[in-house]
This record gives structure tokens, sequence and C-alpha cells, in this order.
């Protein structure tokens, strides 16, 4: 015989289902709050990654004259070296490209944003599949960047020493560009004045395929960036199209 009446075994059960319905009710409260704070740190981190996706792109526009001068500089090598003749007028763009081809540009991104969402796990977060895997890939994209530079260089190195024989170089203050802070600022460039007959220099079987595999560096250095550049447009491009929860 149970030592409890129906009567309170019914005020027992009512008293439990209350208990339960307001841990319940808890959880989901903590639940929802959670989410909360998980929705504003990602729209925050958002905000903060369009303001980096940004400044990236004035960073891509700003070093893309300065690509184009490089390129009509080593031009102007290959023409020269090709036809085995170098014209007076022609002297200044081939030093110019002599400079150019000798020094590997580097290019780094301010992705401290993107590093910090991947980090923490707020890349998971984030719904649009667009952006997410735009983020993904600019972070890998650097790091192949990065990796594939040292190598790069090891050629254009070699070229330099070469060219050491033929030129003389010096620093010079160039124009004013974005520093990679962000601030104005003057560049350093070289100025080189070719020494020894150009007869000399162009007869060089070693420099000649020190000089192509230069370029070939150059040419992959190039692609890097525009992966890099074109990767901060896409992620640029999506959050302009985001709006963000309050």
């Amino acid at each position: 015989m149970s030592i409890f009446s129906k009567q309170q075994l019914s005020i027992f059960a009512g008293e439990l289902v209350v208990v339960v319905v307001g841990i319940l009710i808890a959880f989901q409260v903590e639940d929802w709050r959670e989410k909360r704070q998980a929705d504003r740190a990602l729209d925050a981190a958002l905000a903060r990654l369009h303001e980096e996706a940004k400044s990236n792109l004035d960073y891509c526009a700003n070093w893309m004259p300065r690509r184009q001068d490089v390129g009509s500089g080593v031009e102007q090598v290959y023409l020269s070296l090709s036809r085995n003749e170098l014209r007076a007028e022609e002297i200044p763009q081939f030093e110019k490209g002599l400079a150019a081809v000798s020094m590997l540009p580097t290019f780094n991104l301010q992705l401290t944003v993107v590093d910090e969402m991947i980090s923490t796990g707020l890349l998971k977060d984030l719904e649009d599949d667009e952006l997410r895997q735009a983020v993904a890939d600019i972070h890998q994209a650097q790091r192949t960047a990065d990796a594939s530079y040292m190598t790069r260089r090891e050629s254009v190195r070699e070229l330099a020493e070469v060219l050491r024989d033929y030129i003389d170089v010096e620093l010079v203050e160039g124009p004013t560009i974005m520093s990679r802070e962000r601030k104005l600022t003057n560049s350093l460039e070289l100025e080189t004045r070719v020494v020894d007959d150009f007869d000399e220099l162009a007869a060089s079987r070693w420099f000649r395929y020190l000089f192509f595999e230069a370029l070939d560096s150059h040419a992959d250095q190039f692609g890097s960036i525009d992966r890099l550049c074109a990767l901060a447009g896409r992620i640029d491009g999506r959050l302009d199209t985001i709006t963000f929860s309050n």
C-alpha cells in the first residue's frame, strides 16, 4: 500500500512538471542568449572583415601602377636581348628593367580578421557559403604565396649576383606610395647604370638563363598577387550584399 495518497501524488507530479518545464525554459533562454552573443560576435567580425577587404583593395590598386612600370622595364630588357641591340633612347628603360627583374616584390595583404575568424571558429558559423569559401581561400592563397616566394626569390637572387659585375645600383627616393601599414610614404627604388658594354652582358648565356628564370618567378609572383586581389574583391563584393543583424 502506498504511503502517499492520490492527492499527494498528483501534487508531486504537478510540481515535478513545473520544475522540468522551468529547467527546459532556462535552457532555451540560455541557448537563445548564447546564440544572440554568437550572432553579435559574428556581425562584429564581418564588419571588421569588410573594412579589411576594402583596405586590401586599396593596397592592390596602389600596387598596380608599380607592377605596370616594372612590366614595361622588363619588356625592354627582353626586347633588347632578343635583337642583341640596345639603342641610346632605350637605355633608361633598359636599366629600370634590370633593376626590376633583379628584385622580386613582396605582397602581403592584411588578413588579421581572416585569421581570427578561422582560429576562433567564427568562420564555421558563417551561413553564406560563397563568403565562407572566399575567406578560406584567401587565407590559403596567402600561405601558399608566402611559401612559394622563398623559392622564387632564389632564382632572382642569383640574377642579382650576376648583375653586380655589369651595373651600379643605388637606392633612390621614389614616388609616394601607400605602405604596408596603409600610410603614405616615399618609396625606395633601385636606380641602375650599366657600367660595362651591353654586348658583353647580352653575350652571357648564364645571364640570359637567369634572366628568363627570373621572368618566370615574376610571372608566378604576379599570378599570386592577382589571385589575392581577386579574392579580396570577392569578399568585399559579397559583404556589400549582407545585412547585419542588430
